[in-house]
């Protein structure tokens, strides 16, 4: 079984279904469910889809996320694993996958400009001069899908500091 998710488009050019008969079939337990992804999730989607274009070692990345996800207590690290996986598999056949404008919609330019001169890539901002506007999803109160990255990075930091 592949650890590979599919989007809608990509399901339906694969069954050759319209998406009423999908959802249809859904309804009846006759297709796959569909998986609701995750802030985190989807992040880390961004996140290897940047970090894949760097040129960044596929296990470099994962080590990255599983420190990540070790810092900010996150036992999806299989799901994660395996979403950066699809993430490098879409960059090299060349189809198209999230990364920095993505992110910058989810989390705002600042934080990923400070990202990104974290992991000494800032020329990735300078490539990408879009310009995304910041617009931060409809979390509840209180909810910054970001402070789990940080505070990972700063953990990271100090196990590397004091080992």
């Amino acid at each position: 079984m592949s650890d590979k998710i599919l989007r809608l488009p990509e399901v339906r050019d694969r069954t050759g279904l319209p998406t009423s008969t999908i959802y249809y079939l859904i309804n009846r337990n006759e297709f796959p469910k569909q998986t609701r992804l995750g802030c985190r999730q989807l992040i880390i989607m961004d996140i290897a889809g940047i970090l894949a274009r760097r040129n960044w070692a596929l296990a470099e990345t994962e080590l990255f996320v599983k420190a990540i996800c070790k810092a900010a207590k996150d036992n999806n690290v299989s799901e994660r694993i395996a979403s950066v996986k699809a993430t490098y598999d879409k960059v090299a056949s060349g189809e198209p996958c999230t990364g920095l404008p993505s992110l910058e919609q989810k989390l705002g330019r600042d934080v990923v400009t400070k990202f990104t001169e974290f992991l000494d890539i800032t020329d990735a901002i300078t490539a990408h001069s879009h310009g995304c506007i910041a617009e931060q999803w409809d979390l509840p109160k209180g909810i910054d899908p970001f402070t789990d990255l940080a505070n990972a990075h700063l953990r990271i930091l100090f196990d590397w500091a004091y080992e």
